[in-house]
């Protein structure tokens, strides 16, 4: 089992040069521990060579791509995994079932249970395509249970710094 995940700066996000890579491994020894008989990885899918090197030498494997869309990341691994002759799952935010345990989570803990607000950050891109549609499924997919959903965008509009200086409570 590979998971992949797109991987980020570390001097974005304020941290160690490892410290991305080590919430990945933490989860893929989590999943280890769920699951005692699979071989689990993990790559990076924002790195070429870390998607190769999950994939070298592995007849086997199933890859569970830890992504919101299937725009060009997903595109870039699912293209790798066929040339590896290794099967890769759809993006974790196409899964109905992802969308389903998200309101359930975002129900749990939000002040005001399924009337809750909600605004849903995603990557976006500055090619606009694939990632914003498919965080605006999963926004259509949360509000169908109920919940009030915006979405925002890191690389397009409208933008999340934007949306979020607009916002209002209760959120």
């Amino acid at each position: 089992l590979i998971l992949a995940a797109h991987g980020e700066a570390a001097a974005l996000l304020g941290e160690r040069a490892d410290a991305p890579d080590a919430r990945l491994r933490n989860l893929a020894q989590a999943v280890q521990a769920l699951l005692p008989a699979a071989e689990v990885q993990i790559a990076r899918v924002n790195d070429a060579d870390s998607v190769r090197a999950a994939l070298e030498g592995a007849t086997q494997a199933f890859v569970a791509p830890l992504l919101f869309s299937d725009g060009y990341f997903y595109e870039r691994l699912d293209a790798a995994g066929r040339a590896a002759g290794v099967e890769v799952a759809p993006p974790l935010g196409l899964w109905p079932e992802f969308a389903a345990e998200l309101a359930r989570s975002i129900e749990a803990i939000a002040p005001e249970g399924p009337r809750s607000r909600v605004l849903l950050v995603a990557h976006g891109s500055r090619r606009p395509g694939r990632s914003a549609a498919c965080a605006r499924r999963l926004g259509e997919a949360l509000a169908r249970r109920g919940l009030e959903v915006g979405c925002a965008f890191l690389e397009e509009a409208p933008f999340a710094d934007a949306a979020v200086d607009d916002m209002t409570p209760p959120f």
